[in-house]
């Protein structure tokens, strides 16, 4: 929560507490990520007792509150130089520069637009539950990929070798290309399911 006073330099009058409410798929996407080895960190500019109250109730152990926009550029970049890969999910000003630091950054739909404009992708719409799904879409998009240049690469290292044996001919070579290029074309366009 944070707190916002009222009064004069000599009194306050009045304090007034306002508090974020958690949203209500947070906790099964956290299972969900848990559930898939994924490394769950809260990194927040709130107070702790707030931070430490959301993580117990997200059961998240990995937390960091009172953090500068700076404290958190330089946690991704510890993160990094131990060999993770960061993946960062903000909404506020003092997210802008953790998010163009880490590996992908994500930010919220109700976002400010400083978050936003340096992050990688944007949530289109309101509410995090399809981060779950993206992952499993970025996953499925990493195996078509790799699929794609197998599938090249060893097109055209036997296409080479039976050419340079004189076993093919470039007409042969040329349809063969053809035909190559339509796999990889035709397997790149199959929609990826989330």
């Amino acid at each position: 929560s944070t707190l916002v006073l009222f009064g004069t330099a000599e009194q306050c009058h009045a304090i007034v507490e306002l508090a974020d409410e958690l949203k209500p798929e947070a906790q099964e996407l956290i299972r969900k990520l848990k559930a898939q080895a994924v490394d769950v960190t809260i990194c927040s500019g709130d107070r702790t007792p707030v931070v430490e109250r959301i993580a117990q109730s997200l059961g998240i152990t990995d937390t960091h509150a009172e953090m500068t926009s700076a404290g958190k550029m330089e946690f991704i970049q510890e993160q990094q130089a131990a060999g993770k890969k960061v993946m960062m999910v903000g909404d506020g000003i003092n997210d802008a520069q953790a998010l163009s630091r880490s590996d992908f950054g994500l930010a919220v739909f109700s976002g400010q637009l400083p978050a936003k404009m340096s992050s990688d992708g944007s949530f289109l719409t309101k509410g995090i539950s399809p981060l779950n799904d993206l992952l499993g879409i970025m996953r499925r998009i990493r195996r078509k990929i790799i699929l794609n240049y197998t599938w090249s690469f060893l097109y055209n290292v036997v296409g080479l070798g039976l050419a340079a044996v004189g076993l093919l001919s470039p007409t042969y070579c040329a349809f063969g290309m053809v035909f190559s290029n339509f796999v990889v074309l035709f397997n790149s366009m199959v929609r990826v399911k989330g």
